[in-house]
């Protein structure tokens, strides 16, 4: 892809055609980003085996992401992973 550039054309389609789709009926659009970006890491992490993370805790993340997806509004900075949040 660096010596050849337009290889990665597709790719920069489909993450610019996956972003609008995502965007347009959200109400927090940067929440949006935030979790593309974070899947995206999650993905990249997960093809070179260079995680961090454990798989408990990549888990863990991956279902936070999921409970950040399907919220109506955004919440306030850091009260998602405070016990009784979403009760």
């Amino acid at each position: 892809s660096a010596i050849t550039p337009s290889l990665l054309e597709p790719v920069r389609t489909m993450h610019q055609e996956t972003l609008q789709r995502l965007t347009e009926p959200a109400l927090h659009k940067p929440l949006v980003w935030v979790i593309m970006m974070a899947i995206d890491g999650l993905w990249l992490h997960d093809i070179l085996h260079t995680s961090p993370l454990s798989y408990e805790q990549r888990d863990q993340l991956r279902a936070e992401l999921l409970q950040l997806a399907t919220l109506t509004e955004c919440p306030p900075a850091g009260t998602l992973s405070q016990p009784g949040h979403r009760d």
